[in-house]
């Protein structure tokens, strides 16, 4: 049986805050460039007005790509060693605007990284997060 890429690298991040704000989900899609070739995706929830800051990392390529969750924002930065090669920040009117967000973060060996994030409020468990199966792309 054959695995597809996805499954071996996706996740779901439940980040444990207190109830004080709008629960959102975070959909992210990394895509090696040119050949567009799956990296890594998944989708965190967590709740803006939370309390505690909390983050996840992934590494694609030979960037390292961070999700840092403040208690109004999801920050997306991508870094190489101790360089930041952009940041994302992503706030309410982020989720309640139903766009999608696609960059580029380049290594300085070359290699492109294309990401993709998306957001969604959602009620309750993992409402806000798509299938893995979907790209992002609109």
């Amino acid at each position: 049986m054959t695995t597809s890429p996805w499954f071996a690298i996706a996740f779901i991040a439940i980040v444990p805050v207190a109830c004080s704000g709008e629960q959102v989900a975070l959909n992210e899609r990394l895509f090696a460039l040119p050949s567009m070739e799956p990296m890594g995706g998944g989708c965190t929830l967590f709740e803006l007005g939370g309390a505690a800051p909390q983050s996840t990392e992934t590494s694609a390529l030979d960037l390292v790509v961070r999700q840092k969750f403040a208690s109004n924002a999801a920050i997306v930065d991508v870094e190489e060693g101790d360089r930041v090669v952009v940041e994302r920040q992503y706030d309410q009117s982020f989720f309640q605007s139903g766009t999608v967000d696609e960059f580029v973060a380049q290594s300085n060996t070359g290699g492109q990284l294309l990401l993709r994030y998306w957001g969604a409020f959602h009620p309750d468990g993992t409402a806000g997060c798509a299938e893995l199966s979907d790209d992002g792309a609109r």
